[in-house]
């Protein structure tokens, strides 16, 4: 996983020296161009008809005016001639040469004014260009999302600054920059389940770097759309994270407290996604979990026994170990405190589902989820209209199955899962 802490990324400076871009012509220090090359930039205080005096950084100067190179007779047709070459250096170094010399000469101070003011064009430009990829660096999926926010956090007030100047020509190109920070920043929150979530939890999130694990989320990912079809929000990237602070209470299982793992939308206009898990990337049960994890990438909206119960289905196909997954859900509860009655309930209603509908209708099965209500945030499984594309005799076999099973899950379905829908079939 690739991350790019705040203080790392180069193209940042610019937010702190963007402005000097922009100093106009007028505050330039001037430039003495001396015999042999060599130049002494400073403020002109004082000269006479012998030397000059120069304010520079390293304090007030005095030069004789035979060191300084003399103006040419056609220095300016010379300074012409070099800007239509494209050699804007040097039509400056024969400008400012004649500006020396002759203070009242409007044509050098005209040329000398235009040659800066489309450098400060191109400088500013250049600060744009920088902001942009800035920006597009915050917003893409190799950003982390725990350096997201402040990255794009800086870029606003920067920009804010910027598009306030309307004198400028890439004015509009800022404010729509600017406009687009906004958005994204209003974007970034940690979505579980449609519920935008701004807590202590998520505050308290980093990456979870581990080979495995990212090399097992591939696999899984690939396998997840080859059997179940494409998700409802094209997922660019998945970012796993953990716990900062892990909790006192850890388990011999590796979990570290209520939570094993949930999905999270970090940016759905960009495919972002965030799987955070509570067990440690050396436990079995690390892998069962990110499997359930992955699934949920597919329609992480949709709030559904079925969903949870497919989960599991895919889980257990991901590792293949079936007597572990038997002895995880037949065991007592009060063996195992994060057994979970309605999820052994679900997974065994979709396995018998899973194997009925078979490959063909399996693929479909997440295509057809309508809102929960007008708010149009959580989902829920359409299940009519998916039994209503089998044909009859699969049709009868997977309902019969469903409201086999549903006694038992509506009585495991306790008010900590109230939140899961469960319509039956008609």
């Amino acid at each position: 996983m690739i991350r790019f802490p705040i203080h790392l990324i180069p193209l940042f400076t610019v937010l702190t020296v963007a402005g000097l871009a922009f100093i106009p012509a007028a505050t330039v220090a001037e430039t003495i161009y001396l015999k042999g090359g060599r130049t002494v930039v400073g403020e002109v205080v004082s000269r006479d008809g012998r030397s000059v005096r120069i304010k520079s950084e390293l304090g007030t100067i005095r030069l004789s005016l035979s060191r300084v190179e003399p103006a040419e007779e056609a220095g300016l047709d010379h300074a012409r001639a070099a800007l239509e070459r494209g050699d804007a250096t040097d039509a400056e170094r024969l400008a400012t040469i004649a500006l020396f010399w002759d203070s009242d000469n409007a044509d050098a101070a005209e040329m000398l004014r235009a040659i800066r003011d489309t450098a400060a064009e191109d400088s500013s430009r250049e600060a744009y260009e920088k902001l942009l990829e800035a920006y597009r660096i915050a917003v893409s999926g190799e950003v982390h999302p725990v350096d997201r926010g402040p990255m794009l956090a800086k870029l606003e007030p920067a920009l804010e600054k910027l598009a306030r100047d309307k004198g400028r020509p890439e004015t509009k190109d800022y404010e729509k920059l600017l406009k687009g920070v906004r958005s994204a920043r209003k974007r970034n929150h940690f979505d579980v389940y449609g519920q935008p979530t701004r807590d202590e939890r998520f505050q308290n999130l980093e990456a979870l770097e581990d080979p495995r694990a990212d090399e097992y989320l591939k696999l899984s990912m690939a396998a997840a759309r080859e059997m179940y079809g494409p998700p409802r929000i094209p997922v660019k990237r998945v970012h796993l994270t953990k716990e900062k602070r892990l909790r006192q209470n850890t388990r011999t299982d590796g979990s570290r407290g209520g939570i094993a793992g949930y999905t999270y939308i970090v940016d759905s206009e960009t495919g972002q996604f965030g799987i955070n898990m509570g067990i440690r990337p050396d436990k079995f049960k690390f892998y069962k979990t990110l499997a359930h994890e992955v699934l949920h990438t597919s329609n992480s909206r949709l709030t559904s026994v079925y969903m949870e119960g497919l989960c599991e289905v895919f889980s257990h196909k991901m590792l293949a170990r079936e007597k572990e997954m038997r002895t995880y859900y037949s065991g007592p509860a009060s063996k195992d405190k994060d057994f979970r009655p309605v999820y052994a309930r679900a997974f065994l209603m979709m396995e018998e589902v899973d194997k009925i509908a078979g490959p063909e209708y399996m693929k479909t099965f997440l295509r057809y989820v309508e809102y929960t209500n007008s708010v149009r945030v959580q989902m829920k499984l359409d299940i009519n209209a998916w039994l209503a594309t089998m044909d009859e005799e699969t049709r009868g076999d997977v309902r019969a199955v469903i409201l086999r099973h549903a006694p038992d899950i509506k009585r495991a379905q306790t008010k900590q899962f109230a939140h899961l829908t469960f319509p039956l079939p008609d």
